[in-house]
């Protein structure tokens, strides 16, 4: 479920980015992180987007729609390059996805979450949340690859809603985080 990649880091107390590297064009990576049909198969399962500034996003966790959807707006959009999804419901909160060609057949993806928290209130990065968008931007690079699909991702969602513990690899990812964010997160 997690890979060797390098821990987000934190660009401030409430900004933390993650890094990856894919061996595709930023086209392609762009479509698998702009579109609902793509971004359902490797970070939300039900995820819908209208593509242009002021456009509606919607995440959910493969219920219907109104249960548990979390409702963001296009902020920002300019292909290939950004796109930034602005909570509705989380004031001065986002998510953005920046890309950069490395050369003709690879990109570099700057993944960033920004969630500010008033001062002295608890951290929005909770280990586990962030583990997950850890191994969520791995199933980006199975996707991409063709290795991670719908039925992974069903599969996943199986694994995780049955009850069973999480698989040891993934325990670690979410206790390597827990001590980043203990160690590496910026005060108030």
């Amino acid at each position: 479920m997690s890979t060797h990649a390098p821990l987000a880091q934190f660009v401030d107390r409430d900004t933390m980015i993650y890094e990856r590297r894919y061996p595709h064009p930023i086209e392609r990576v762009w479509r698998a992180v702009s579109t609902g049909e793509e971004l359902n198969v490797w970070l939300f399962p039900v995820t819908r987007v209208e593509q242009r500034v002021g456009g509606r996003a919607t995440f959910t966790w493969g219920g219907p729609e109104e249960d548990g959807v979390e409702v963001h707006e296009v902020a920002e959009y300019d292909p290939p390059s950004r796109i930034t999804f602005a909570s509705t419901e989380w004031p001065g909160a986002w998510m953005r996805f920046a890309l950069t060609p490395d050369g003709a057949d690879a990109t570099v993806l700057h993944f960033t979450l920004h969630w500010p928290v008033p001062p002295g209130a608890d951290s929005p990065f909770a280990p586990e949340h962030l583990s997950g968008f850890h191994g969520m931007l791995d199933n980006l690079a199975g996707h991409l690859d063709g290795t991670w699909t719908s039925a992974s991702m069903d599969a996943l969602i199986a694994q995780l809603t049955s009850g069973d513990p999480p698989p040891p690899d993934h325990v670690a990812l979410i206790e390597s985080y827990r001590e980043h964010v203990r160690t590496a997160q910026p005060p108030d």
